[in-house]
Order: structure tokens, then sequence, then C-alpha cells
């Protein structure tokens, strides 16, 4: 015990300065829009579109939110690791003076769960690699595996934690959160991370190599919202920071998007602790949330979405509007890629939301140029059968994803199911389609 006090003594437990992460949205928060919109508008116009636009050099702002999340990553993931070691051995000895040989072996069981980290290098070759999209996984990483320790750890030398673990959940909603705001949230983000180690280092390390005494520290508030009420707040948030955009004249609506597909998910994710009816209601709740606001956006910015919606009635004069079989394996052969990735549990769900919130742009577009001639009746295609039966097959897919990845084991039949409805949904569009035409 004498070598393992020695070793003990000479571990150094220090705080880690907010500085070194907090710059990491800041290059974001300017260059995720600027990236947004250029993207848009070189799908539409090429890239002679990008490079005449006032804003196209912002871009470049990107680069520093790339070099500052590879080193926030690399340093992260260096002083958790560490941490965990040093410890780990720090708590083997307090517990073994203690003679809590239970807790030892708790403390060891414990041990093996949280080695799922990447190592520093590993997490900055990621960051720079995927382009800075790696860095709210692996910031989501770290905190789940350092809240699960600071809860575990004062829990048992305090009797009182102010670490709350972080689930799967919470990391969506993180990551939506992140999208919906621009980058923005991950201000507060960053900081609830660096505050739960800097207050576990202050509570049970503040006398090292001495084990901490109960009640001599006190547990720092914090406040840790609602995940439904925040998740309703940043939807707000996003939608009118897009509707701003769009009407300044910015086709800034790809990160609205692929954060509402996040929220899904987070929705979808809590309510599949209740039976399946009432998951999927949810589901189908925020696809419908999405369809309306992304109908708005592109109806409030019409006039950036031209482009769009001729290249919408190019595919259309490929479909065989003669043939109402062939044209309803068309659609469903359209539906069935975005569909078919959303069974990916969490991440294919905002590739299936892009495909619903373009639908919804192209549609608000229609709606701004078709509504004095059609009237209100062209208001009326979120309630038509085809729509909720499609919509509705969407909500399935990402349901049975959700129950995918909580081990369901009668999640086979919802996703034939899930297959099922999206034929149908394809069905009956294809034959008032092929109706409507022989009619007119």
């Amino acid at each position: 015990m004498a070598v393992l006090e020695r070793v003990v003594s000479r571990i150094r437990f220090s705080r880690e300065p907010l500085i070194n992460h907090i710059l990491v949205p800041i290059g974001l928060i300017i260059s995720l829009p600027v990236i947004a919109a250029l993207s848009v508008r070189a799908e539409l116009g090429g890239v002679s579109a990008v490079q005449s636009v006032w804003y196209y050099p912002l871009a470049s702002l990107y680069l520093a939110y790339l070099a500052f999340s590879a080193y926030s990553s690399y340093r992260l993931t260096k002083i958790v690791m560490k941490h965990l070691v040093d410890s780990g051995i720090t708590s083997y000895y307090w517990l073994r003076n203690m003679g809590d040989d239970d807790a030892v072996l708790r403390l060891y069981k414990s041990g093996l769960r949280k080695k799922v980290l990447p190592s520093p290098i590993t997490s900055l070759i990621l960051c720079l690699v995927t382009g800075g999209l790696a860095y709210p996984v692996i910031l989501y990483m770290v905190e789940r595996v350092f809240s699960l320790h600071a809860y575990g750890e004062e829990k048992k030398f305090l009797g009182y934690t102010q670490a709350k673990p972080v689930g799967i959940g919470q990391g969506v909603l993180d990551i939506a959160a992140s999208m919906l705001t621009i980058g923005a949230y991950m201000f507060y983000w960053i900081r609830r991370a660096i505050t739960t180690y800097n207050n576990h280092i202050s509570l049970v390390h503040s006398r090292h190599p001495e084990p901490p005494i109960p009640g001599e520290t006190s547990v720092p508030e914090r406040l840790y919202p609602r995940g439904p009420i925040l998740a309703f707040s940043m939807m707000l948030i996003g939608l009118g920071l897009t509707i701003f955009f769009v009407i300044s004249g910015l086709p800034v609506y790809l990160p609205y998007i692929v954060g509402i597909g996040f929220i899904t998910c987070y929705y979808s994710f809590i309510l599949s602790r209740k039976n399946f009816a009432l998951q999927f209601l949810g589901t189908l709740g925020m696809i419908y949330f999405l369809f309306i606001t992304t109908t708005i956006i592109g109806f409030a910015g019409h006039t950036l979405f031209a482009s769009l919606y001729k290249h919408l009635e190019q595919v259309a004069g490929r479909l065989s509007m003669n043939n109402p079989w062939l044209l309803s394996v068309q659609i469903f052969t359209n539906n069935l890629v975005p569909s078919t990735v959303a069974l990916a549990p969490i991440i294919g769900a905002p590739y299936l939301a892009y495909a619903i919130g373009q639908a919804g742009i192209i549609y608000g577009f229609m709606i701004s140029i078709k509504l004095p001639s059609y009237g209100l009746t062209i208001l009326s295609l979120p309630i038509m059968p085809h729509s909720i039966l499609e919509l509705s097959a969407y909500a399935l897919f990402i349901s049975s994803a959700i129950r995918l990845l909580r081990g369901d084991r009668r999640v086979a039949v919802k996703i034939i199911g899930s297959y099922i409805v999206l034929y149908a949904a394809a069905l009956v569009e294809a034959f008032s389609i092929y109706l409507a035409h022989a009619i007119s």
C-alpha cells in the first residue's frame, strides 16, 4: 500500500479552462448559414451561382470552427480519459482504506462500461476528416461518459451529486438544438459539460490525496432545462431564424430541416417507452409539423425557390401519367430510398426529414403562385388521403427504427407494415393523378 500511496500522492486533478472550448461555435455561427445557403445555390444554379454572391468569402470562417473543434475534441477526450484512470486509482486507494471491497468491485465493473471513448488523436482526426461533423458526437460521448463517472463517485463519497447522467435522448436533443440555433446552443452545451467536470473536481478531488468529506463542500446548483420544453422552444427559435433568413434572401433552411429531423427522433425516442400507437402518433405529429413549417418557409421565401420548382416539373414530366400502375411504382421507388435510410436509428431520420422538408418548401412555393387561381383548395394537400398515408408511413419507419435501437423483437412486422402503407400511399396518389388528368 505504501507504493500505491506514493502513486496517488503524485496525481494532480486540475480544473479545465472554459476558454479552451468555448471558441468552437464562433466560426460555426457565421459560416453555417453561409454554407447552407451556398449549397442550395450550387444545387440549383451551379458553381457560378455560388461564387457571385456577396457572402461567399464568409464560408472560409468554417475553417475556424474546424480548427477549434479538432483541438477541443482532442483536449476533451485527453482530460477525461486521464481523469478516469487517475480517479480510478485514487478511488481504489480510498475504498481499500475504508475496507469497502464490494465498492471496489463495482468500481471495476463500472470502469469497463466507460471505455467507449476514442483516443485523443483519433478524435482530432475524426473532426478533421469529417469537416467538424464528428465534434457534436464526440462532445456527447465525452459528456455521457464523464457524467456517469461523476454521478457514481459523488454518490459514493458524498451521498449527493451535482452531475446528471446524459442519455441518448439528451444527446440527440443537444445536436438538434445546435442545428436549429445555427450553432449558438453549443455555447450552453460546452459550458454545461465543462462545468460538470470542474464541479466534480471541486467536490471529490479538492482535498486530494485525502478523500472528500460529505457536507464540507456545497453542491452547485445546475440548471438542466426539461427535454420536451427545450425541444419545443428550440423548434420555434429555429423556425423564426429560418423565416428571417429566407425573407432576407438567404436560402438557409437545411439546418432547420436537419434539426427537426433530430427533434423528431428525440420525441419518438422518449415516447417509445410508451405503447407503439402513442409513439407513432407523436412521430406523425412531428412530421406534420415539419411539412407545414417548411411550407411556410417556402411561401415566405418564394422568390428563392423558383429553380427548385422548375426542377420538380422536369422530374414530374418523366412520370407515366397515363398508366396509374406504372406511376404508382415510380412514386413508390422515389419514396423508397429516404424511407429505407430512415431505418438507420437516429441518423436516418434527418435524411428522411430532408426529403419531407424539400417537398414542403416546393408546396409553399406552389401556394404562393397558384393561390389566386386555385383558391383555398390548394391548402388541402396535407389532409388528402395519399398525404396522410405517405406521412404515416414515414412515421412508421422512424418509430420502427427507434424500436430497433431499443431491441424490440417485433420490429420486423412493423417495418413490413411500413412498406405496405408506403406503397398504398403511392397507389392512391397515382390513381388520384390519373383521374385528375383524365377529367381535365
